[in-house]
């Protein structure tokens, strides 16, 4: 029965939740096709295509429902997402708005919207917006996570009282609540300065985390030991000064809690400058990477890639960045794990500007473990593997040292601008070949959309509180410590 609508439907569903896009895109277009009019069916295109990063196209299916139908909330909900992912931070909440009107006992709507004005610092509106989410639907655990990070809890903060009361029965729970509970009380109890209550949460809640993932460790450590191999002194003294000599791309490296958001916030504040955020882009090319014989795999092919090839790669790259913002001087971009290709930054975009960000490691790997990432981050949810990740990472870091151009990467400690903000942000702007601006100093008062963890905290001033935080908790962290030997000092 080739043409069953219903059949090519259904079929579209399952590709999806498999996550096979494509080809679930195939299967919706093929119902629309045999009935144009299934609004449902143009919101799963809506769905697949957006599931391959194709915003636009998503955009125009969903308005395309909205079109058909003004009471579709699922169309409301889902184009608000993808506009908030395009930037588009006042029609997304207004999106939001119309599903929360037409759907006012939908907590999840309010949820989206609070995630769409946390994005902007409405810090007040974010609150209100978590709060009747929790209202709604009282035994969700992400809303309340999602609200205490806004916040430094109190002893009489009115959420703490209903986590505790929660978490009495929190077996009856779904996992996946019990694993945001966990990090939400996690939170308030640090706020407390409530050791080892608050770690016994945390370690409660990645314990849960990492039964669901499957993490190749030996894999990973041994992919940080074929990229040294690959990028040797000789490489880049044979392929020196053959890419786009483009001064644009400012990336932000290091390991996630590290400090990247915060350096970003002080250069998205000069006024040549735009913060793109945390960009795929690079990944996704150099995954992507083969030769015209078909060879492929990163690190290997680098070293057999020709000129041409190199400079492709970063037009590649330039003109997914440049639209963001066409009359920008600089433009950000501080997706941390991009330290894995700083040395195919240098050789397909030498001119660009890389800012390794450092932070004490005890403090970051505790940070990394009190937080729920949204992203892949498996090696962060067991003390020992992330400790063994990190000395990976560092003898990478320091393998960049000796093998990139002199002057190629800036280190920079985040703990320094704490005590010294002018002369460190002076020296951050200038590496970047920006003339000095005294916006940078009130980084903080930026109103621009920051959509990671940081969201709260670099609208804030420097703030010295997380500065040897690991102390505390020296004990519990035995496993991580272990591990890090002698890096516990890097």
């Amino acid at each position: 029965m080739p043409d069953a609508p219903e059949t090519h439907y259904n079929l579209g569903i399952a590709l999806y939740e498999l996550g096979r896009y494509a080809e679930a895109t195939a299967s919706c277009r093929k119902t629309i096709a045999l009935q144009p009019d299934n609004a449902a069916a143009h919101h799963n295109l809506g769905a697949a295509v957006e599931g391959q990063d194709r915003l636009a196209d998503a955009v125009i299916q969903y308005e395309h429902v909205i079109r058909r139908n003004a009471n579709h909330v699922g169309a409301h909900i889902r184009l608000g997402n993808v506009l908030l992912e395009q930037g588009r931070f006042s029609d997304a909440i207004a999106y939001h708005q119309h599903a929360r009107t037409r759907a006012p006992d939908d907590a999840d709507i309010y949820a989206n919207l609070g995630n769409t004005y946390r994005t902007q610092g409405h810090i007040a509106a974010v609150q209100q917006a978590y709060q009747a989410a929790i209202k709604l639907a009282p035994k969700y655990g992400r809303y309340y996570r999602s609200l205490v990070t806004l916040t430094r809890i109190t002893p009489d903060h009115h959420t703490l009282a209903a986590m505790q009361v929660l978490v009495q029965d929190i077996a009856s729970l779904p996992r996946d609540d019990q694993i945001e509970l966990h990090f939400a009380l996690g939170k308030a109890y640090m706020d407390l300065d409530k050791p080892p209550g608050d770690f016994d949460h945390l370690r409660k809640g990645n314990a849960l985390v990492r039964d669901t993932l499957t993490y190749d460790e030996s894999a990973t450590l041994r992919q940080f030991d074929r990229v040294r191999a690959v990028f040797t002194p000789e490489l880049f003294r044979d392929r020196s000064e053959i890419g786009d000599p483009s001064p644009m791309p400012i990336f932000l490296i290091g390991m996630p809690r590290s400090g990247t958001t915060l350096v970003e916030q002080i250069l998205a504040s000069h006024p040549d400058v735009f913060g793109a955020g945390e960009r795929s882009d690079l990944s996704r090319i150099a995954a992507a990477m083969h030769t015209s014989d078909g060879v492929t795999g990163f690190p290997e092919i680098v070293p057999i890639l020709s000129d041409a090839h190199l400079r492709t790669i970063a037009a590649n790259y330039l003109k997914t960045i440049i639209p963001l913002a066409p009359t920008a001087t600089r433009i950000t971009d501080k997706m941390p794990s991009n330290f894995w290709f700083a040395g195919l930054i240098d050789l397909a975009l030498p001119r660009a500007h890389v800012i390794h960000v450092r932070r004490n490691p005890l403090d970051m790997c505790l940070s990394c473990f009190s937080l729920l990432f949204a992203g892949d981050q498996p090696r962060a949810y067991d003390r020992a593997e992330l400790g063994r990740y990190y000395r990976a990472y560092a003898a990478l870091m320091e393998h960049w040292r000796l093998v990139l151009p002199q002057d190629a990467m800036l280190e920079v400690n985040c703990e320094d601008p704490v005590t010294d903000l002018d002369s460190q942000a002076r020296r951050i702007v200038a590496f970047c070949g920006l003339d000095w601006n005294d916006a940078c100093l009130d980084f903080n008062m930026a109103q621009r959309p920051v959509r990671t963890a940081s969201a709260v905290r670099v609208r804030q001033p420097f703030y010295r509180s997380s500065v040897g935080r690991w102390r505390s908790y020296a004990a519990l962290l035995q496993p991580l410590i272990a591990e890090l030997g002698d890096d516990t000092a890097t």
